[in-house]
């Protein structure tokens, strides 16, 4: 599906009153134009086994519920849409694919990971192949390894983080790709923080992240066996502190080539940070560059910077990983702007820059790209305007959730969205968490950890009222926020003004108040999503009196969803291989298990099955249970009511008791169909 037909979807999923007169009103396109995209749509979905589009001889569009479904209802946020790729995704979701998988890799593998037939998978190879040549390198196929990509590692290393940095569809395309990943997430989490603290850095958030990501992609390149050059980038970095560093630093269970710690380090180099006080013998000669631009600055534009010495570190600090991405040919991303406060006279500033960088561009050999000097431009800008603050790094947060995944996937979207002062790194299960946990500045839990960091103890699923409180409780007890200023300057204009009866009671009042009108903090209100009987229907329901082991009991709970094109047996078979881990925790209160798995595992709708069992079903970790509820997941933030509602549910022993007890569907079906 091209960018114009999952426009036109996207248009008649938020508007399907629209005709097909609307659409040429709205997209400026011809009704052939509309017509050959609605053809395109019906081909993906008929692939997807999905009903098509109709439409009567009025020209309206009738859309059947599972179109909706599949594409994520009207309400699927950025991060959500999963049920499809554009031509540009798919072309970056193969690239890396073909970079990172360690199997052999047919056309099969392609139409199945991209969700297209099999003419779109080869008209995709052909395109990836296209921009692969960008980088010198050729798609090539194997009767050994099937598809894979040819050429210098090095080059392919670039192609692989110049993708990741494409934030705006990287973030979609990543979600499937997720299975190839062969690396733990929080050792990378761990690694990255040690580099910080033996080198007394602060990398800046967005780096952070895509330093996560861009080292856990690169080490399952590694991992895998398609890295057939070891010496690709060898005596190019070694002499930089964060060379050391990064050596000291590496788990002691990867195995690593020099070149391969050299590119690793080169990811650090390039990177951007808040604070660095760390400055090497090497630097000297960019030092100077430093000092020399700023002596220009001041000769040409007759202003005298104040406390010149502890500008020019800070430009340094800014300067030092631009320098080590043009020498090396790396991008700058599309976020390398973001947190950078812009002065309206950057436009005189850019040009300015032009100027003040030529030395350090004819050191290099290279020229300086437009969006560095932009975002130089930018900091230079910032650093001599009245508003001199410092951006300070967010507080590191963690979440430990013993509910399984989707539970922690709603924590995060919840917490996240609740706590934009925060920087939330990753949801870990208790043990990973203990593991590391000097790693994070404070912890969100479902249970309480002995750990010395403060500790949030919440609900995995929380109402309005309750994520109000939180946010009120956790802005007073860590210093995030500048909540208290801005209510003491206006508890001293009221004070001037009227008699205040209840100070500490007015104080309170006026702080959740401002808490909860936040305008970038927003808590989720469950009552305006769907609730539990959207997704569970009355023939999703089964009641049994048998003695079923966890395997049978799982494929029997995910039957009726299998019978109507919600999952598929890939959904069943993922849920199975996750429980035969101890460590997996994907239950709700006492007695209800809660097998689920994200869209690249078969999901194909939305739905949410129960099997009642009256007698216990004994699973891998020795946990008991009497109810098994598969659950089918395409857009996570939609689901929290139905989850929030199966939770309640779940830790109501007295309930569960009678439920099971229970011998007709319809009554089942009726105490979760009215629970509010």
């Amino acid at each position: 599906m091209n960018e114009r037909a999952k426009k036109i979807l996207d248009i008649l999923i938020r508007r399907p009153d629209y005709r097909v007169s609307d659409l040429e009103r709205v997209l400026h396109l011809t009704r052939r134009q509309i017509n050959y995209s609605i053809g395109q749509i019906n081909e993906w979905l008929s692939n997807k086994k999905l009903p098509e589009l109709k439409r009567n001889k009025a020209g309206d569009f009738f859309l059947p519920q599972e179109i909706v479904q599949i594409a994520g209802a009207t309400q699927v946020s950025e991060n959500d849409k999963v049920a499809f790729f554009s031509d540009t995704e798919r072309i970056e979701l193969l690239l890396l694919y073909l970079i990172i998988n360690d199997e052999f890799i047919s056309l099969a593998h392609i139409t199945d990971v991209s969700r297209v037939s099999k003419n779109t998978a080869l008209s995709d190879l052909k395109n990836a192949a296209k921009f692969a040549e960008r980088y010198l390198l050729t798609i090539e196929y194997s009767r050994s390894d099937g598809y894979y990509i040819e050429g210098s590692e090095k080059q392919i290393r670039m192609l692989l983080n110049d993708t990741l940095q494409k934030k705006t569809s990287v973030t979609n395309v990543k979600r499937p790709l997720s299975a190839y990943i062969t690396i733990r997430k929080d050792e990378v989490i761990h690694f990255i923080r040690s580099v910080e603290k033996k080198m007394n850095v602060k990398y800046a958030d967005e780096s952070f992240d895509y330093l996560v990501e861009v080292i856990s992609y690169t080490l399952s390149r590694i991992n895998s066996h398609r890295v057939n050059e070891k010496n690709f980038f060898e005596n190019q970095v070694i002499e930089t502190p964060e060379y050391t560093f990064v050596r000291r630093s590496l788990m002691p269970t990867w195995q690593l080539s020099q070149s391969d710690i050299e590119w690793l380090t080169l990811l650090f180099l390039t990177s951007n940070t808040y604070l660095n006080n760390f400055e090497g013998e090497n630097d000297l000669d960019l030092v100077d560059f430093v000092h020399e631009m700023v002596d220009q600055f001041q000769r040409q534009t007759f202003i005298q910077v104040d406390d010149r010495i502890k500008f020019e570190q800070r430009l340094f600090n800014h300067l030092r990983p631009a320098y080590f991405r043009i020498k090396y040919g790396l991008k700058l991303g599309n976020f390398g702007l973001s947190g950078v406060i812009s002065d309206n006279k950057h436009a005189i500033l850019i040009h300015l820059m032009k100027d003040l960088i030529q030395p350090l561009e004819q050191h290099l050999g290279k020229s300086f790209p437009d969006n560095e000097l932009e975002l130089l431009s930018f900091y230079f800008g910032h650093q001599l305007s009245e508003t001199k603050e410092q951006e300070v790094p967010k507080k590191r947060a963690v979440i430990v959730c013993t509910n399984g995944l989707i539970v922690s996937k709603m924590m995060m979207a919840t917490l996240t969205q609740l706590f934009p002062e925060l920087h939330f790194l990753a949801s870990l299960s208790a043990s990973e968490f203990m593991e590391f946990e000097t790693d994070f500045d404070l912890v969100f839990t479902t249970i309480p950890l002995d750990t010395s960091l403060p500790q949030y103890v919440v609900k995995p699923l929380m109402e309005y009222q309750e994520q109000i409180n939180l946010r009120y409780r956790v802005l007073k007890e860590v210093d995030i926020s500048s909540l208290k200023d801005v209510v003491n300057e206006l508890l001293e204009i009221i004070n001037d003004n009227a008699e205040i009866s209840n100070l500490k009671a007015l104080r309170s009042s006026l702080e959740k108040f401002f808490i909860s009108n936040k305008e970038n903090s927003k808590a989720t209100d469950f009552k305006i999503l769907p609730p539990l009987h959207r997704y569970l229907k009355e023939d999703y329901i089964q009641i049994v009196n048998e003695k079923l082991d966890w395997q049978k009991a799982i494929k029997l709970a995910c039957a009726p969803l299998i019978q109507q094109g919600v999952i598929s047996d890939q959904f069943v078979d993922e849920v199975i291989k996750q429980t035969e881990d101890p460590q997996n925790y994907s239950f709700l209160g006492k007695s209800v298990a809660i097998p689920h798995a994200t869209a690249e595992y078969g999901v194909m709708g939305e739905g949410i099955a129960c099997l009642v069992n009256k007698q216990p079903i004994t699973y891998p970790n020795g946990k008991e249970v009497h109810i098994v509820a598969p659950i089918a997941v395409i857009n996570l933030t939609q689901h929290l009511r139905a989850i929030n509602q199966l939770s309640d549910l779940a830790s109501d022993d007295a309930l569960i008791k009678k439920i099971t007890q229970m011998t007709k569907v319809s009554e089942v079906y009726s105490v979760m169909r009215d629970r509010r």
